[in-house]
């Protein structure tokens, strides 16, 4: 099969041609049919979006103790139709027990199934290792907060066959510096978050191994000192990757515009954190043992606090929230929710540039650039349509160009 549009890396005419599950041939035409720049609502063509924090969405939790497998076929499918093609499956706290068997339960999806294979990259374990104090600890049950424990890493890491690729921790716990230096050694992501450390402590963090913040700015006090504080660290340090949550409501503008100034696209990663009531109607619900409020306008919070329970968009519209805030390219913005997360992740043949012999692997895209707006088209996973969006008559032609 083949596909035309622009491509998102260098915004000129590309058409793409799929055999299996690999790029066969790419060619850049002088003259096509159709428009051929962002303005006009061309086809973007970019390599599939990678999420490195989905929880689970519309009703599907993959830390829930009834997990199953089509809990799991159903988080790819959704997240397929956000324009995510890859994702890290997020276990966050509980017992020992429950998360262990959802890492098990993941795992073995993972083991026989295809296409949950190629959509799930691992798992993104975030707790029980966080701070207990309200703010920093977010929605994560209080009761199911824990010290780090290598016992338990490894115990982990049995039940996913060596899968786990994030650890989020609170570098401040005791016993915190020596857990990062061990799971670093293991090539696993130690990342910083759900914290109140002094600036000291992360800087230390940083000299044992971690390399990455998780959803920096969320997750934390709502009064910190002015100065002497985590977040100015992290956002100092080159060292860390920051992962944002660029959903227009976790994270102000200005502060977007900051963070983008400080870390600048080689160093920021946008994560959906979506949330498994995310795409559920407005309402009170139960998520784990949190009390969790679904508001009119979709965002998360738990109930009678301000402190949010996830989030509710998926990463077309975090590059939507983020281009508008920053005024970054679209190509740029891309990057952050493909090669960068998947460099990270140290993703085998993946981030690919839209080349032969990389895997078919793609989200097809409509980009507004005066509204700021992404309308999903399609996704293919490993030369799979995941999803395929309502099409205008025009649009066929494009999609099913030379008998698709």
């Amino acid at each position: 099969m083949k596909r035309f549009g622009v491509s998102a890396i260098d915004g000129q005419p590309i058409t793409i041609e799929i055999r299996g599950n690999r790029i066969q041939t790419v060619e850049r035409p002088r003259d096509q049919s159709g428009p051929e720049d962002e303005e006009s609502g061309a086809f973007i063509i970019s390599p599939g979006f990678v999420d490195l924090q989905v929880n689970g969405v519309e009703g599907h939790d993959y830390s829930s103790e009834a997990l199953s497998k089509p809990d799991i076929d159903a988080i790819c499918r959704a997240m397929a139709v956000r324009g995510t093609v890859k994702h890290t499956a997020t276990i966050i706290t509980g017992p020992q027990k429950q998360m262990l068997r959802s890492i098990a339960e993941i795992q073995r999806a993972h083991s026989r199934d295809k296409t949950v294979n190629r959509a799930v990259t691992g798992l993104h374990v975030e707790g029980p290792f966080i701070s207990p104090e309200d703010g920093p600890r977010g929605a994560h049950p209080r009761q199911s907060v824990r010290l780090p424990d290598v016992s338990e890493y490894e115990s982990w890491q049995e039940a996913a066959d060596g899968n786990v690729q994030i650890v989020t921790v609170a570098p401040e716990l005791p016993g915190a510096l020596a857990f990062i230096e061990r799971i670093a050694a293991d090539g696993v992501i130690a990342a910083i978050g759900h914290t109140n450390a002094p600036p000291e402590c992360i800087a230390e963090a940083v000299c044992a191994g971690a390399r990455m913040s998780t959803h920096l700015g969320n997750g934390s006090s709502a009064m910190l000192p002015r100065l002497h504080n985590f977040l100015w660290e992290q956002l100092a340090d080159d060292h860390l990757v920051a992962g944002i949550i660029s959903d227009g409501v976790h994270l102000p503008e200005s502060v977007l515009r900051v963070f983008a100034r400080a870390k600048q696209v080689e160093r920021l990663v946008l994560v959906s954190d979506i949330a498994p009531l995310a795409g559920m109607d407005p309402g009170e619900y139960r998520w784990g043992d949190t009390h969790v409020q679904v508001h009119d306008d979709g965002h998360l919070t738990v109930v009678g606090t301000p402190y949010f329970a996830g989030a509710s968009a998926g990463q077309d519209t975090a590059i939507t929230v983020f281009s508008r805030a920053t005024g970054w390219p679209l190509s740029d913005v891309v990057r952050l929710c493909t090669s960068n997360p998947a460099r990270l992740l140290g993703m085998a043949g993946y981030p690919h540039e839209l080349q032969a012999g990389d895997s078919a692997d793609l989200t097809i895209f409509r980009y507004d650039q005066r509204r700021h707006t992404v309308q999903v088209i399609e996704t293919i996973l490993g030369g799979e349509v995941l999803y395929r969006g309502e099409l205008l008559p025009s649009d066929k032609s494009v999609l099913d160009h030379e008998g698709c």
